[in-house]
């Protein structure tokens, strides 16, 4: 069981990861000055304020909305989270 909970982590993080690469379909903005390769940061279309708005100010509250989606249920003497889907 001590194997199988980090490995069950990793999991769910990859699949929170492959969720929000899809649904926001992140950017990465750079520009090369003097052959140096300068980079500005992950970005995300906002539709509603019309800009693209840096990932670093919402991903926590995108992280935590992803995770809404998974309850915690308790097998095996270790809680593991399941999406809702399956429950």
């Amino acid at each position: 069981m001590k194997e199988s909970k980090p490995k069950a982590r990793e999991l769910l993080i990859d699949i929170i990861a492959e969720d929000i690469i899809y649904e926001y379909r992140p950017i990465a903005l750079y520009n090369q000055i003097k052959k140096k390769l300068v980079f500005y940061g992950i970005y995300i279309f906002n539709k509603r304020k019309g800009v693209f708005i840096s990932i670093d100010e919402i991903l926590g509250d995108i992280i935590r909305e992803k995770l809404e989606g998974y309850t915690e249920v308790e097998k095996g003497g270790g809680k593991i989270r399941l999406p809702l889907l399956y429950l």
